[in-house]
């Protein structure tokens, strides 16, 4: 994302406040929704939220390879978010149902993590050689759209291969936290990005330093 980030500022004519915000809505999203996924999980099936999450990401990333306009573009990053939010911490719990064994339980999780420090690097890489590509038209659309059919292989191999989980009703969500914490992340996030190029209004100001203090209350 990082290294298209300048393709797509150019080809969709952004300023620089809307390019940050094609970064931040992920990370939002992702936040606002992960303090209850696991809650969720325990409640409607690990599995069951697994596959809602990797559908999800994988409808947001096609949306955001074929948006037309910086909106539909940041709708499609901020469910690639929440999808993402959602589907993460329902993985690392099935790997420590479906390995009972310690050593192979160990063995999954570091396979788990090593994927996770390798794509750091692969991101990178992909990221330069999707870009330079020149038999497609806006090749930073490209970041987006090898989502999909990895999505659908992902999601063919679990719901085909990984047994369903336990529910627990027992298990509560709330909503209202979730919302808190979405409504005080872009508080600051904001007038962050926004007063720099407003030459920090008056509200931007009062805005950074209310939501500073619900935050802390939060």
């Amino acid at each position: 994302m990082n290294v298209s980030l300048p393709n797509i500022q150019h080809a969709l004519h952004l300023s620089n406040s809307d390019t940050q915000w094609i970064i931040v809505l992920y990370i939002v999203g992702y936040a606002s929704i992960l303090i209850y996924a696991g809650n969720a999980g325990n409640r409607y099936g690990k599995k069951k939220l697994y596959l809602v999450g990797m559908a999800g990401f994988t409808l947001a990333s096609f949306l955001c390879g074929v948006s037309s306009n910086l909106y539909a573009l940041l709708l499609g990053r901020l469910a690639q978010g929440i999808s993402a939010g959602l589907m993460v911490p329902q993985g690392i719990a099935l790997i420590t149902l479906l390995f009972q064994n310690p050593e192979k339980r160990s063995m999954a999780l570091g396979i788990y993590g090593s994927i996770a420090g390798i794509a750091s690097v692969i991101g990178q890489l992909l990221g330069g050689i999707l870009n330079d590509q020149t038999w497609i038209n806006d090749s930073w659309r490209l970041i987006f759209l090898i989502n999909v059919p990895i999505g659908f292989l992902a999601f063919f191999a679990v719901y085909r291969y990984t047994p369903k989980d336990d529910s627990s009703v027992k298990s509560s969500i709330s909503f209202m936290p979730m919302l808190t914490l979405f409504a005080l992340l872009m508080g600051i996030i904001f007038p962050l990005i926004m007063g720099p190029e407003l030459k920090w209004p008056l509200w931007s100001q009062l805005l950074l330093g209310g939501t500073l203090f619900s935050f802390y209350c939060f």
